[in-house]
């Protein structure tokens, strides 16, 4: 090797004090061919740093086929398992007809992917419960109520206040009128659904109303197209039940089925001079009972206890069961917006890398899809075994590279290799994610993606030695 020009950088040993600054003037200089041999002929003892390179190009001999496993969607707990369940069939299903000493598994990273929409079934993981009861009430009791609902944790939605005109003096009557609930209501072509759908009554006359259907039913104050009014509500009541309820306020009373809304009837207390009225106010409370999210069960459970706390103080403040109006229940997944958002439903794909002989391939390919896997990619590679079997020829050719380097450095100024220090073997190269050199069992190769297999083509290895030199 003959050197055409090198720079030198040297440090004189001539310290000049100023103040407190320290300075040590440096120099350079070029230097020829000639120089360099004479700055090394000069040394007694000294040492080099030189690398070698060897690379050899490498046939495939064995393949490695990625497969993927994945799992349908399912709540989380549901989908892990199933996961494990399904590489474990597919890692034995493989070594079922491959050669242990001539084949590897690996499993690479798994996805856990969360199912936003479309038409998969979403059953989620949390509920939270909602419901709206509707409590009766006066103007007296008004304060003293929402007082206790406040503070028992209760949330008010609304409150409607209406005037109604009562009896004055209100006493117990017994009269009753029947109203039934004919035969084939639940279809909105029945040619009648309460019978009689229109009645006129006296003043505490108390209306009983008979489920003669087959379907289940309601009998809710107010009309379909404005809602309930609250007046009275009978739930919902199957057939051959009644719901009965006394009426003490004039006026004309709508009321249909909350299930069935083209069913439709009139209750009409007419005002007579018989009767002495006064005007009250009627009070509608509308209370939430709300849950935070929790497994449904949970959700369920504590639905339940509010309901009942919401009953204890009711009656504490002098509220009859009788006064209160629960209406539907609603049981809500939660998919967003709770501890960071939560999605109901996962699926996963796990990669799985198998280096198998050549020979071994189509009974491993059929194994793995039998077994539920999907094949992926199929890569001709290079097995470890050769890999090894080529690095001890590539590092000590490498060696012989570097010494070869640094006689010829030397070879011109007298001195000789006295002894080698240190050695460095592939110091630089490192993985690098879309592509670049990496370091695999001691040589160097440039791969795509992981280093769990390599490619046919040029492996290296690439060594720094540093060599003692003298006279």
């Amino acid at each position: 090797m003959q050197l055409k020009h090198i720079i030198i950088m040297m440090s004189l040993g001539i310290t000049i004090f100023l103040a407190p600054i320290l300075i040590l003037p440096q120099f350079s200089y070029s230097l020829t061919s000639e120089n360099v041999k004479d700055l090394l002929s000069q040394s007694d003892l000294t040492s080099i740093t030189i690398t070698g390179e060897s690379s050899q190009k490498v046939e495939p001999d064995q393949l490695s086929l990625i497969l993927n496993v994945q799992t349908l969607p399912n709540i989380i707990n549901s989908t892990v398992s199933t996961r494990e369940e399904a590489v474990k069939k597919v890692v034995d299903s493989v070594l079922s007809v491959a050669e242990l000493n001539q084949t590897s598994i690996r499993i690479g990273q798994t996805n856990l992917n969360p199912i936003y929409g479309g038409n998969l079934p979403q059953p989620a993981t949390l509920f939270n419960a909602y419901s709206s009861v509707q409590i009766k009430t006066d103007a007296d009791n008004l304060a003293m109520l929402s007082s206790n609902l406040l503070s028992s944790g209760f949330r008010i939605d609304n409150i409607q206040i209406s005037q109604v005109k009562v009896p004055l003096n209100k006493t117990v009557s017994d009269k009753s009128v029947d109203v039934s609930i004919v035969f084939g209501s639940s279809t909105p072509n029945n040619l009648e659904f309460y019978s009689p759908s229109e009645i006129t009554i006296d003043p505490g006359t108390t209306v009983i109303w008979t489920n003669k259907d087959a379907a289940t039913h309601t009998v809710t104050s107010g009309q379909p197209s404005i809602g309930p009014t609250g007046l009275f509500d009978s739930a919902l009541f199957s057939p051959g039940k009644t719901f009965e309820y006394q009426f003490n306020t004039f006026g004309i009373h709508d009321y249909f089925c909350m299930v069935h809304p083209w069913m439709a009837g009139t209750v009409t207390v007419p005002e007579g001079d018989e009767f002495s009225t006064e005007t009250k106010y009627q009070i509608n409370i509308n209370v939430a009972i709300e849950t935070v999210p929790a497994p449904l069960s949970d959700t369920i459970k504590a639905y339940e206890e509010k309901l009942v706390a919401l009953k204890n103080t009711l009656a504490s403040s002098g509220i009859s069961s009788d006064s209160i109006q629960n209406n539907q229940v609603n049981f809500n997944p939660v998919y967003y917006g709770y501890g960071g958002g939560q999605y109901s439903v996962y699926s996963t794909y796990t990669q799985i890398i198998v280096k198998t002989d050549l020979t071994k391939v189509e009974s491993v390919i059929k194994a793995a899809k039998d077994s539920g896997a999907s094949v992926e990619n199929i890569i001709m590679s290079v097995s470890d075994s050769k890999i090894d079997e080529i690095r001890t020829e590539l590092t000590h050719q490498a060696l012989q590279d570097a010494i070869k380097n640094a006689q010829e450095i030397i070879e011109s100024s007298g001195l000789q290799i006295k002894g080698i220090k240190t050695i460095e073997v592939n110091t630089n190269p490192v993985f690098q994610y879309g592509g670049g050199p990496v370091t695999y069992r001691g040589v160097n190769i440039w791969t795509p993606y992981d280093p769990l297999y390599v490619r046919a083509g040029e492996v290296s290895v690439s060594v720094k030695v540093g060599f003692e030199i003298g006279k």
